[in-house]
């Protein structure tokens, strides 16, 4: 859509693309340099479209990073961290990913291990990061729901403990609390991209850094052998058993 003004003699020019507004003011009428005038109009209107493209761009960038709740797309790491032995899962219509989990941690801005809970005991929200990787040449689902982070269960509170559950495969004494997990960094390739129905996918050969943080705090920060990821979903098992993604030793 384009729009236009007079004011003092000078004619200006109000051009929308994509929600970019581009302001060109031109000379005013009546003087007798058609070829200069010309030359700065074609060097506008080249400047117009290289602004328009690189908007365009950005914003494709921008939309393409919405992932986990963040307007923001996911920023590059400067090196892989160190991961336990990469697990390879797939679905029943052939789309392959590679899992391998980095660690755990208390997420930043939580109460600290023994900080003050409504039961008087410590509280600590936990995290666990893995690696998710596109093994394929086409763009796949971004899953991030394909691993789930299980813990102990005497470390929740007793009033959560019937929010978590336990699936075949994974020790007895552990469950799954709810969790929310987003995209950290990204590693290879490009940034997600949106798909159909508002889903995210991922660009062949893309590698992101996933962090798992539980909804609801623990008694205290869990130690070895306390927590671990395990791929339970039933579009991913090859048996009825919960496959384990183990931490790096």
């Amino acid at each position: 859509m384009a729009s236009a003004a007079t004011s003092g003699g000078a004619r200006m020019r109000v051009h929308e693309t994509s929600g970019i507004q581009v302001t060109i003011r031109g000379r005013a009428s009546g003087r007798r340099d058609a070829p200069r005038r010309t030359g700065r109009r074609n060097g506008l209107l080249a400047g117009l479209v290289a602004v328009v493209v690189l908007a365009g761009g950005a914003l494709v960038a921008w939309k393409s990073g919405l992932v986990g709740g963040s307007a923001e797309a996911p920023t590059q790491a400067q090196a892989a961290p160190h991961t336990g032995p990469p697990v390879e899962i797939s679905t029943i219509d052939g789309q392959r990913y590679q899992l391998a989990a980095i660690g755990s941690g208390v997420s930043p801005g939580a109460a600290p291990t023994g900080g003050p809970s409504k039961d008087g005991e410590g509280a600590a929200y936990v995290y666990a990061e893995y690696l998710i990787s596109n093994l394929m040449n086409k763009p796949v689902p971004l899953d991030l729901y394909a691993v789930d982070l299980f813990i102990k269960r005497d470390l929740l509170p007793e009033r959560s403990r019937g929010l978590c559950m336990w699936h075949n495969g994974v020790p007895e004494d552990m469950c799954t609390p709810p969790a929310k997990p987003h995209v950290m960094f990204r590693l290879a390739g490009g940034a997600p991209v949106s798909g159909a129905q508002g889903g995210q996918y991922m660009p062949p050969g893309a590698s992101y850094v996933v962090r798992v943080t539980l909804d609801v705090p623990l008694r205290r920060d869990p130690g070895a052998g306390e927590l671990g990821l395990y791929v339970w979903k039933q579009m991913y098992m090859t048996s009825a058993l919960a496959q384990e993604v183990p931490f790096p030793r």
